[in-house]
């Protein structure tokens, strides 16, 4: 059979359950016959009075007044998802334009830097040769050597060479390249000659080395080169009138810190940032004979601070100097492209910012050399 057949003798259960894997029950009754057995349960003898079949069981549903599992979720619902993503897009909308500042913030703060590691190579240079700045006349052996152009696939590749920048003057390399820095023995790292925030390269080399020139004002002339060009001499200033002639003498130039009085070393900037579609040779040109609307800018500094670029002046400081008008501050930023392509107008027209630009860019150049022209003082 297949159930249990109920003993004559009187007895009775008192309990029925199943082990914990639920796969055997076990019921305790009193004077149980020899041999009992239903399906997979098993019996254990006890005092109890009377049994009762074990129940088969396959799982705890089985056996009765057994609690069913209660299942529980641990997922998100698509209410909290929302919500979890909404909290994720207002940080990101509140912390993003933090990060933003933080980098650039982080980016000016190298540039300046750089600019001041410039200085300190031109103040030691100075020291080294008897007052005597650091050669800087135009299109010959300068304070660093090497046109930043935008196609560079050729020997020795100037524009992104970062060796060049820290070889010395004599050296197999420099022999060999025509390319050479000045200030070899005093600025080893080249990174100090380029801006973070310059993103220029020259097509087939990479990122172009160099995002500074140094004001055509100051310097040393190394050779000689013609009536006007004359080795020991300072620098001809070649483009302070207007037009480009080394003979003019239109304003003053600078070979010694004792030369340095209109403006002081306080207010003469040394070193600039150049802007990418405006740098060529190591030197930035700037006109100061036209002072009024209509004047124009000749080299352009650059904007990559967010409208502003960096400056380093003859008494070793360095500043971010903020541009007012669109000439400058709005100059786009023209991977490959020519000077026109960044700055279409360079002349001064209505905008008061521009002038104002022009004024204080000329004004910590230098100025004229007859002290009854009318000039700009310096400013802020």
């Amino acid at each position: 059979m297949n159930t249990l057949e109920k003993p004559a003798r009187a007895a009775s259960a008192h309990l029925v359950f199943c082990s914990a894997d639920f796969q055997s029950a076990v019921l305790r009754i009193s004077n149980p016959p020899s041999s009992l057995t239903q399906g997979a349960c098993r019996l254990e003898v006890g005092d109890t009075a009377g049994w009762k079949p074990a129940l088969p069981t396959a799982n705890a549903q089985n056996v009765r007044g057994a609690r069913p599992a209660i299942r529980t979720s641990h997922g998100f619902t698509l209410i909290g998802l929302l919500v979890v993503i909404v909290t994720l897009a207002i940080l990101a909308t509140v912390l993003l334009p933090t990060l933003a500042r933080s980098k650039a913030q982080a980016r000016q703060t190298i540039c300046l830097n750089n600019m001041r590691q410039l200085m300190l190579a031109a103040l030691l240079y100075a020291d080294n040769n008897a007052g005597i700045w650091f050669p800087n006349q135009p299109s010959q052996d300068s304070w660093v050597n090497g046109y930043m152009e935008w196609n560079d696939g050729g020997f020795p590749w100037s524009s992104t060479n970062r060796q060049l920048l820290v070889t010395q003057r004599g050296s197999a390399l420099a022999n060999a390249t025509g390319d050479f820095s000045f200030f070899a023995p005093y600025i080893q790292d080249p990174s100090v000659y380029k801006c973070p925030s310059d993103p220029s390269t020259a097509d087939g080399g990479g990122p172009r080395t160099r995002s500074y020139s140094a004001n055509q004002a100051v310097g040393t002339i190394w050779n000689t080169a013609g009536q006007c060009v004359i080795a020991g001499h300072p620098v001809t200033g070649q483009w302070l009138g207007g037009e480009l002639n080394d003979c003019e003498g239109y304003g003053h130039v600078f070979q010694k810190v004792s030369q340095m009085n209109r403006p002081n070393p306080v207010n003469l900037f040394v070193f600039a940032e150049e802007h990418p579609d405006s740098i060529n040779d190591s030197t930035l040109a700037v006109q100061i004979a036209t002072t009024t609307v209509g004047g124009d800018f000749i080299d352009c500094p650059s904007n990559l601070h967010d409208g502003a670029g960096s400056f380093s002046f003859a008494d070793g400081h360095a500043v971010i100097h903020r541009w007012q008008g669109p000439i400058l501050s709005k100059a786009p930023f023209v991977q490959g492209g020519s000077f026109s392509a960044a700055f279409p107008i360079v002349n001064v027209g209505s905008k008061p910012g521009d002038l104002l630009d022009l004024n204080w860019l000329q004004s910590h150049t230098s100025s004229p050399v007859n002290p009854n022209t009318r000039f700009p003082t310096p400013g802020n």
